[in-house]
């Protein structure tokens, strides 16, 4: 997309605003603000996986892993990407 915003930076278009034609901009400037709002939504969705990615627990409902084995729980959490518990 970087290759666009530099071959369309001087691109006439109509710009819009409620729906409507409003001041002429540039296609490159269209792109350039698409591209920061698609980084910002990256970091966005990178800092709301970090935060709820919790060490797994599915360990029993009192933790002792009395129902599953304690390497189910390490594989599911290889899977999904989540931290592991504490050893």
């Amino acid at each position: 997309m970087r290759e666009s915003l530099k071959e369309h930076k001087d691109t006439l278009q109509i710009g819009r605003t409620h729906g409507i034609h409003a001041e002429p901009i540039t296609f490159g400037f269209k792109l350039a603000v698409w591209y920061a709002e698609l980084a910002r939504s990256i970091k966005r969705i990178e800092a709301a996986r970090e935060s709820i990615s919790v060490p797994a627990k599915i360990s029993g409902a009192v933790g002792t892993h009395a129902n599953i084995d304690p390497r189910v729980e390490d594989w599911v959490c290889e899977r999904l990407g989540l931290q592991k518990r504490a050893k």
